[in-house]
């Protein structure tokens, strides 16, 4: 029986681990006049893998003292427009972050909680080498990948054993494989690429594929540029091949993906001959051609920043016969798909089942055809299996991205500028993970698209946020919840079904919540993460479909004038073909400061649900609530209450605890200032979170700690859920029988 699974991108942004030598590059006013470089927004953070070790039990259990690594990617504002990145490696042990050395390697006080400590080693230093004397926690320019790549010989045309540096293609069917060509500093080259590259002469061209490669712009020099690219939204993702055969016994084969403002998408080695932290390849779209020759300064800077390869990279990876390892003779294999975010409107999937080798490409989508409604790629898809007609497809969904940006003269655009009705990225799209073609989509205007579509003419705002999906018994999606840059929130129903016409007849997408205008704000409430969904019973015990998102604008994280919410929602329209819904209006949800005082003002049968007011001036949530064991987490973002203060202080982090017991309002809220910056989302590791700016009081942990934990006193960052107990289930399969 064929297998699939999704990789899911265990990586979050820590709060505010701007290294102390970088502040001052915030003083020249780009964080503060680009509304995507706030102070303390996308700042580096850790993606958790977990490392696999002799006799320890399966993934999921609650073993709070299991090692697992953590990647950290980092970025340096520099005034120059080409900012520099690193991505280093940690442990992570008793529930707290290690260096090479055993030594606690993230600041746990003050002003500087969650960053990376001065004094740390990290894993992928040598410190026989250049780039790499000890500690290098404080340096970014020292360890990690970025001292690995610097290290790798390179040249103008590679030989076997040199740095791999790929262009996309210029011609390609999508659903077939494609090798990749390598990018080239040569005379021919610098000829064939100098319109695209937009620079003057041949001269200036191969000086700017000299510097995409990693070599001084000019012959004859000796200082190289640094080679890797600030790590700024695109969050890394762990690819696991199974069993490391060059490594120790237990030991896995891993990779780690990541997108740079220099364009690039990136594969790093952690695992596999010895080279833990070496480049496997870096691969560029031939959209960011044009941008080389801004960030190598072969051309005067004329914009304030460029933006890259934006978006975080989505693993989708067939296992076929699901013992644990990639075997391309098995009929397996690994792929990725990425959107730009806010480096450009499209997505691409490459095949990278080659662990050592170079990616293939697979398809490309762009603004044109069935495709013209595409945004900014913002909207991070969601893999995995829906049924019609003739059979099961494995999909990706995602919103059509945020439609924002500048025009030709440095104006905002969009929803950059107002709240008026976006031409594109009003759409939901569903695609063939293997063709890259569209499978339906959801918009106001279906015109010109060739597949099915259901046209809703509600639908007037660009998404940007993430999908959250259910699926039922046989893994297959039945339906998706999201919300827009409108406050607005979509129910989108996919039933399976093999009857003709089964998309056109019954999948559609159904206006659920209408949340953008409430208590006077003045502009509409904004959502750019996924909801967390959940199916629970009500006291009376109906079913429903339990939804929980949290509004912020983060393309204006500095605002102080709206008012942003929690929004807790129940739909009890659980059945895969339900029918019309009226929307929720946000004034008619109780608010939980009310049902503190009046409980049955929230517990009145099947009552829409609540909302929290985020009481802080300009708070906002910006990141994906969490759910685990009964308990709801939330980070929010409390900026500086004067513009002048983002020179000085990137804002704050709160953590929010709800204990939801059943379909009213929480039975306990608490609420926990934490480090300078902007939040991550907590990420669930097993059967713990991870609290990306903690550490937490001891005080937040469950009352009793769990069997086996060490320095059960301390306080932590990877925290147990309330639910800790193994439950076996057996299930017979009627089909198969």
């Amino acid at each position: 029986m064929t297998r699939y699974s999704w990789i899911l991108t265990l990586c979050l942004l820590l709060a505010n681990p701007v290294l102390a030598d970088d502040l001052e590059a915030y003083r020249l006013g780009e964080a503060c006049d680009d509304p995507e470089l706030a102070p303390g927004y996308s700042l580096p953070g850790p993606g958790l893998g977990r490392q696999m070790l002799p006799g320890l039990p399966p993934a999921g259990t609650a073993h709070v003292g299991l090692p697992m690594a953590m990647y950290l990617p980092l970025f340096q504002p520099r005034h120059a427009p080409a900012w520099p990145g690193n991505l280093k490696k940690l442990q992570i042990l008793g529930g707290r972050a290690v260096d090479a050395m055993g030594q606690s390697a993230l600041e746990d006080s003050g002003e500087r909680t969650g960053q990376l400590k001065l004094s740390a080693t990290t894993l992928w230093t040598r410190v026989d080498q250049p780039f790499g004397e000890s500690p290098d926690g404080g340096d970014l320019k020292r360890g990690g990948a970025g001292q690995q790549l610097m290290l790798a010989p390179v040249s103008e045309v590679p030989v076997p054993g040199q740095r791999r540096v790929l262009l996309e293609p210029l011609a390609h069917s999508n659903g077939e494989l494609a090798d990749i060509p390598p990018l080239l500093a040569d005379a021919a080259s610098a000829r064939e690429l100098s319109a695209e590259l937009g620079v003057r002469d041949e001269t200036e061209a191969r000086a700017v594929l000299r510097w995409a490669r990693g070599l001084p712009p000019a012959q004859g020099d000796v200082t190289a540029p640094w080679r890797l690219g600030a790590i700024l939204h695109s969050q890394p993702v762990v690819v696991d091949y199974g069993p490391d055969p060059a490594g120790a016994e237990g030991a896995r084969l891993r990779r780690i993906l990541f997108g740079t403002q220099w364009g690039f998408l990136h594969m790093i080695a952690d695992g596999g001959g010895g080279a833990e932290g070496r480049e496997i390849f870096a691969y560029l779209p031939r959209q960011y051609l044009g941008n080389l020759a801004v960030l190598s300064q072969v051309q005067a800077n004329t914009v304030n920043f460029v933006h890259g390869l934006d978006g975080s990279p989505v693993v989708l990876r067939r296992d076929v016969d699901g013992d644990g390892r990639i075997e391309p003779v098995a009929g397996d294999w690994v792929r990725v798909a990425f959107g730009m975010r806010r480096g450009g409107r499209g997505y691409q999937m490459l095949d990278i089942t080659d662990p050592d080798g170079p990616p293939r490409l697979l398809w490309r989508i762009r603004p044109q055809g069935d495709y013209a409604r595409l945004g900014l790629g913002f909207s991070k898809p969601v893999s995995g299996r829906v049924l019609y007609e003739d059979g099961e497809r494995e999909v990706l969904i995602f919103g059509a991205g945020y439609h924002g940006g500048r025009d030709g003269e440095g104006k905002p655009l969009g929803k950059d500028a107002a709240d008026d009705p976006d031409p594109v990225g009003n759409a939901i799209l569903v695609v063939d993970a293997a063709t890259g073609k569209l499978v339906w989509q959801a918009s106001a205007n279906t015109s010109g698209s060739a597949a099915p579509a259901h046209r809703q003419p509600a639908m007037r705002h660009s998404i940007p946020s993430q999908v959250a999906v259910l699926r039922n018994h046989r893994g297959l999606i039945y339906r998706a919840y999201l919300g827009d840059s409108g406050g607005q929130v979509w129910r989108v129903d996919l039933p399976p079904g093999r009857e003709p016409g089964q998309r056109e007849r019954y999948w559609r997408a159904r206006l659920f919540a209408d949340l953008g205008e409430l208590g006077g704000a003045p502009r509409l409430r904004r959502f750019f993460h996924a909801p967390a969904v959940f199916q629970a019973r009500d006291t009376a015990g109906t079913p429903f479909d339990g939804i929980v998102l949290a509004s912020g604008n983060q393309a204006q994280p500095l605002d102080l004038q709206g008012r942003d919410y929690l929004f807790y929602l129940r739909d009890y329209q659980v059945g895969p073909t339900a029918g019309n819904v009226t929307p929720i209006d946000a004034e008619a949800l109780p608010d939980l400061a009310d049902c503190a005082h009046d409980i049955p003002l929230c517990r009145s049968g099947r009552q829409a649900g609540w909302k929290m007011a985020l009481e802080g001036p300009g708070e906002k949530g910006l990141s994906r609530p969490h759910l685990a064991g009964g308990r709801l987490w939330l980070t929010s973002y409390l900026p500086p209450q004067r513009r002048e203060d983002c020179e000085r202080s990137p804002g704050r982090n709160r953590l929010y605890r709800l204990q939801l017991l059943d379909e009213g309002p929480p039975a306990r809220v608490r609420m926990l200032t934490l480090a300078p910056g902007l939040p991550a989302s907590i990420a669930r590791v097993g059967w713990q979170a991870w609290v990306p700016a903690g550490p937490v009081p001891v005080d937040w942990l469950p009352e009793m700690p769990p069997e086996g934990a060490d320095d059960a006193s301390l306080p932590r960052q990877l925290l147990p859920a309330a639910v800790r107990r193994l439950v076996p289930l057996y299930w017979r399969d009627l089909e198969r029988e």
